[in-house]
């Protein structure tokens, strides 16, 4: 769903191009994509902790404008404060023209997350990770020979303290909001925020990009 509001926002001309969260092993990298196939290269869910807030100080600086940008409620939050202007400049640009946030209840620190996989397997090989719903109690790490699997409480170690006082676990900061739908991996769960973000929900539908349900 991500993705698709993302490209639907850069082909229709709604934004000039999108900070994501991209990963070169387990690390998560921020990015600016200009294409729908650079927003395709970036999707997946990451479970470690990015720097994704600084992207678009560096697009700021660069005096890029009309930017999207995707990420979690701590990153949106600083995100937030970034546009209010904090200093005060005279000539201050807001340089993003849409958001969308991810729900997120937990990040894991990707230092400790390495040290946690060292013997264990090679992080080089990782091609995805997922948290199966309650109760299978596991991560789940995908690599190129196949999946292995971790007592999630031992997983759970790893967050941040941070994590365990997160006020937003829904992203408010948002224009829409994307989470699971627990169940079914077919669907996300979405939450409109802003008409700008309605706008582009249902330029999404129109021109094919999502489908849409009532939520049960």
């Amino acid at each position: 769903t991500v993705t698709a509001l993302v490209s639907c926002a850069l082909e229709g001309g709604t934004i000039e191009g999108a900070v994501l969260t991209d990963a070169e092993g387990l690390l998560p990298v921020p990015r600016i994509a200009k294409t729908a196939k650079e927003v395709l290269a970036c999707a997946s869910t990451k479970y470690a902790a990015a720097h994704t807030a600084s992207m678009v100080n560096e697009a700021a600086k660069d005096g890029r404008k009309n930017l999207g940008v995707v990420g979690t409620a701590c990153q949106l939050t600083g995100i937030a404060q970034m546009r209010s202007n904090p200093l005060k400049k005279a000539d201050f640009v807001d340089p993003v023209g849409l958001v969308i946030g991810i729900f997120c209840t937990w990040s894991l620190d990707s230092r400790k997350f390495l040290d946690y996989l060292s013997g264990r397997l090679d992080p080089a090989t990782i091609t995805g990770m997922d948290v199966p719903p309650p109760p299978a109690e596991k991560f789940v790490v995908k690599t190129e020979s196949g999946e292995v699997e971790f007592p999630l409480s031992e997983v759970r170690e790893l967050i941040p303290n941070g994590c365990s006082v997160c006020q937003d676990m829904t992203a408010e900061w948002a224009d829409v909001s994307v989470g699971a739908f627990e169940g079914n991996k077919d669907w996300n769960t979405l939450i409109i925020r802003t008409e700008k973000g309605e706008e582009l929900v249902k330029k999404a539908v129109e021109t094919g990009y999502l489908k849409l349900d009532d939520f049960p």
